[in-house]
């Protein structure tokens, strides 16, 4: 069976790992500071698809306490990539995969830098609304499924190997819809329609995902700024992205519950947002093909700015 590592078991890590480990999997998470409450308190998910309790799940406070995995699931914030990405090979098998969870784009070749050549780097794109409220409690809200491709150096496609659909069955199976995408560029472009737009305005307007559908300045600008993400992306050769796609990202904010991005969350609580992964990045690969993009740098200038008090 295979065995999975997760780095970064907050709410994205955290609800993931514990669908895998429900379904029977050997699953240890990374809990920097929970990790002896965890043990003695189990990991719970709340979720509309069914709860999960884990009780004494397997668990270590450092990434340098990790046994070699087939999977490891990194789904910390791109911030701490320079970190984690050189220290990965040591938690990894020697053929094994490293499965990224992050937003944003250009985060993969940090990691494939560090692999030999039978090992992989694994793109995954959460579609989830999910928050950790506790210690060991994940309230999971609505949507679930990954899309994920693998990665080759710059974003050249990749169709679907065998082991990249034994992946994704392995998520299927333990209750998480999984798409397999053969461009990742694509899949990446398509969550920027959404990250780049709500993730930022949630803080400059301190308004949560439905609040920005309701208030007609904030419904604008989110639509502006979609329509730049959009031509940046078809200009970066992601022909298969539309208008209909910006219209399925808005609309799933109007319909789903309420929640808090993840940039807001972690200005709320003083943390250093992922500004160039989900910003800066976006914007030099317009820039590289001539695409203007005033309102996302605007925001971007802005959060940056929000950042540097941070520290």
């Amino acid at each position: 069976m295979t065995t999975f590592s997760v780095i970064g078991a907050g709410a994205v890590g955290g609800y993931y790992g514990a669908r895998l480990a429900d379904a029977g999997h050997e699953v240890t998470f990374v809990f920097q500071n929970d990790a002896d409450y965890i043990r003695e308190h189990g990991f719970k998910i709340a979720s509309p698809l069914g709860d999960i309790d884990l009780k004494n799940p397997l668990c270590v406070k450092q990434a340098t306490d990790l046994a070699p995995a087939d999977v490891v699931i990194v789904a910390l914030k791109a911030t701490v990539n320079p970190v984690i990405a050189p220290m990965i090979v040591q938690a990894l098998k020697p053929n094994g995969t490293v499965l990224l969870i992050q937003n944003g784009i250009n985060c993969e070749q940090l990691y494939a830098e560090h692999l030999s050549e039978d090992q992989s780097v694994v793109g995954a794109i959460a579609l989830i609304a999910a928050e950790r409220t506790e210690r060991n409690k994940v309230e999971h809200y609505s949507l679930g499924s990954l899309n994920i491709g693998r990665y080759l150096d710059g974003y050249k496609t990749a169709p679907a190997d065998d082991a990249l659909k034994q992946l994704a069955s392995t998520f299927v199976d333990a209750g998480v819809p999984v798409n397999v995408e053969d461009s990742l560029l694509t899949a990446r472009w398509q969550k920027l329609l959404w990250n780049s737009s709500f993730n930022p305005i949630s803080v400059l307007a301190d308004r949560n995902s439905k609040e920005m559908t309701e208030e007609p300045h904030c419904a604008e600008l989110v639509k502006r700024v979609m329509d730049e993400v959009l031509a940046a992306a078809l200009a970066d050769g992601c022909t298969a992205l539309t208008e209909a796609d910006n219209e399925m990202m808005f609309q799933s904010s109007v319909h789903m519950e309420p929640y808090d991005p993840s940039m807001k969350v972690d200005f709320d609580h003083g943390r250093i947002m992922e500004a160039d992964a989900i910003l800066g990045e976006p914007i030099k690969r317009a820039q590289a093909n001539g695409t203007p993009t005033p309102n996302l740098q605007v925001i971007y200038d802005l959060i940056s700015s929000l950042n540097a008090k941070v520290g």
